[in-house]
C-alpha cells in the first residue's frame, strides 16, 4: 500500500479512488509476488507487467481481498484515533467478488476414493501406531488441514469439560520451533 500510495500521503488524504487503485493494482499480482526474482528490485506495477507478459496466475480473491481487509483495517484505525475525519470507503464497496461460490472451491472424496484410503492394508491391518491411519481418519471425522494434523502432538489431544478434541496451536511442547498455522482463526 504504501509503494503504491506513497509513504508520505498523509493518511487523511487516501481517497475512495486511492483504495480502488490499490485493488486493481494487487489483483494484477500473482501469488507470492514478492518471492519473484529480484522482486524487491521492481515496483509493484512493474511486477504485475511482468507476470501480465508471461501470463501468470493472478492473486485469488480471496487474496486481493485479505489485502483490502488490512487496508481497511489500518485506515479504521486511524479514523477512531482522529487522524481522519471519515473512511474512504467501505469494505464491501471496493472488495472483489469471487465467482466462485464457497461450497464450491473443494470437492468432498468420492465413495471410491474414501474406499482407496481406508480399505488399504494400513487398515486391514489396524496399524495404529503410523501417522498414515491417524491423519486420513481426524480429517475425516474433524475438518483439519494436513499439515495441522501432521503437526500434533500427543499431548495436543485434550479433555476440555468431559469432551476431546485437539489443542491446534503454533507452540510445540517440545520448545522448538516446528509448529505453525495458516491461519489465526486456525488456534
Amino acid at each position: 500500500v504504501f509503494q503504491i500510495l506513497g509513504d508520505d500521503t498523509p493518511v487523511n488524504q487516501i481517497s475512495e479512488e486511492d483504495c480502488e487503485r490499490v485493488r486493481d493494482l494487487i489483483a494484477r499480482l500473482p501469488p507470492n509476488f514478492m518471492k519473484l526474482p529480484d522482486a524487491d528490485k521492481h515496483t509493484l506495477d512493474e511486477l504485475a507487467d511482468m507476470a501480465e507478459r508471461k501470463k501468470m496466475a493472478k492473486l485469488s480473491p480471496t487474496g486481493v481481498n485479505n489485502y483490502l481487509r488490512w487496508l481497511l483495517t489500518f485506515l479504521a484505525w486511524c479514523h477512531r484515533k482522529g487522524m481522519m475525519d471519515r473512511m474512504p470507503t467501505a469494505y464491501a464497496e471496493i472488495k472483489v467478488a469471487d465467482p466462485v461460490r464457497k461450497q464450491d472451491k473443494r470437492e468432498a472424496f468420492s465413495n471410491d476414493q474414501l474406499n482407496v484410503i481406508f480399505r488399504s492394508t494400513v487398515y486391514e491391518d489396524q496399524e495404529r501406531g503410523s501417522s498414515l491411519f491417524w491423519v486420513p481418519l481426524i480429517a475425516l471425522w474433524n475438518g483439519m488441514r494436513s499439515n495441522e494434523i501432521c503437526q500434533l502432538d500427543v499431548t495436543d489431544i485434550k479433555l476440555e469439560e468431559n469432551v476431546w478434541g485437539f489443542d491446534v496451536t503454533h507452540i510445540s511442547t517440545t520448545g522448538d520451533d516446528d509448529k505453525s498455522v495458516k491461519t489465526w482463526s486456525s488456534i
